[in-house]
């Protein structure tokens, strides 16, 4: 051996005064979050990730860290500007400077965020999904399934604490046109990492019983853009588009609008109060059916509605006998607290 070895620590201390020489001041860096946690003392640490473009193939993989002073002011500035809290699955744009040290080694020190990045890549990344079902040429399926004319029997797939779902069931039994309905909850999973599969799950539940119901309504209360990022999945809005049945949904407010809205035969979105679907159907006779709520077996009277909205925002045309439905006037309601499905018959 012509030299001398060197002990680990003088090896890794040159690679140290390599890096120093070489990286001089912070880079503005390009990665996706795999992993985050932020600790008891508010340090924030990540490991930051690399994918082939395409594929979940690594090409990269580091850890990160941002100090409680910074992560303290960063935090704030980036949920406030994104919607969306920092989090595993989103990609960044970050200002970080290299460090490396003789035990812990490599990582970098975020000290800037630049959330303009992360909105585009999120539009960008819902924006693929609907190509995507475009070209598989599945994107209409569940719009062009004839939509019942009189929905009665209603699986309804939401959180059973949440409040839209309270609001939902309450308006079936006090809506104004005093129908009865049968709905069925298949609870699942609304937000975060599981809600996907969760909600697929609830899917296939319902496939289950499929004809014993008239569609299906996919509810789901306002949030932030984070919490309603599961509705743009790939996963998710396959499924809906190759369901049997009309799926309606009433996914957050007016402003949001996810592929799952996109795929479905309705989206339902406050404001306005109510709102019409069109049918082909040109009348409607009294029919029977259960009230979920209430267990009794309740006729389901369609009045006449007035020319002018009455106390309950119901119009239409005056001097139909009470039981049948024509023209433009056949509007068929269910309120979901500010938020209304219907179907309406020409004749």
């Amino acid at each position: 051996m012509s030299e001398s070895p060197l002990r680990l620590s003088q090896l890794l201390d040159r690679v140290r005064q390599v890096l120093d020489q070489g990286m001089e001041g912070p880079r503005w860096i390009v990665a996706e979050i795999l992993e985050l946690n932020v600790n008891r003392s508010g340090h924030c640490y990540m490991e930051l990730v690399e994918k082939e473009e395409g594929s979940d193939v690594l090409l990269a993989r580091t850890r990160a860290t941002i100090w409680a002073s910074r992560f303290g002011m960063l935090r704030p500035f980036f949920e406030s500007a994104t919607g969306s809290p920092l989090r595993s699955g989103i990609k960044i744009l970050c200002k970080a400077s290299v460090s490396f040290h003789s035990q812990y080694g490599f990582s970098l020190s975020v000290t800037d965020l630049d959330p303009s990045y992360t909105l585009g890549d999120l539009a960008r990344k819902k924006q693929e999904v609907i190509r995507k079902l475009r070209e598989e040429g599945v994107y209409d399926m569940n719009r062009d399934l004839p939509f019942p004319r009189v929905p009665q029997r209603i699986a309804v797939i939401s959180s059973d604490t949440a409040a839209g779902y309270g609001d939902f069931m309450d308006s079936l039994v006090t809506n104004g046109p005093g129908f009865a309905f049968a709905s069925t909850l298949f609870p699942a999973q609304m937000q975060g990492d599981g809600a996907v599969e969760s909600i697929r799950q609830a899917f296939d539940r319902i496939f289950e019983s499929v004809r014993n119901f008239d569609l299906v309504v996919l509810l789901r209360g306002g949030g932030s853009k984070a919490d309603l990022e599961c509705f743009n999945a790939y996963e998710l809005a396959y499924y809906i588009t190759q369901f049997p049945l009309p799926v309606c949904t009433g996914i957050g407010h007016e402003r949001d609008e996810s592929v799952a809205d996109l795929v479905a035969a309705r989206a339902l979105k406050p404001p306005p109060p109510w709102r019409s679907f069109s049918s082909t159907s040109s009348s409607a006779s009294n029919s029977g059916c259960r009230n979920s709520t209430t267990g009794s077996i309740n006729r389901c009277g369609f009045r006449s509605p007035p020319t002018a909205p009455d106390s309950t925002g119901w119009p239409g045309n005056a001097g139909t006998p009470a039981g049948t439905i024509s023209g433009t006037a056949c509007l068929f309601l269910i309120s979901t607290g500010s938020t209304w499905i219907g179907s309406a018959g020409s004749g």
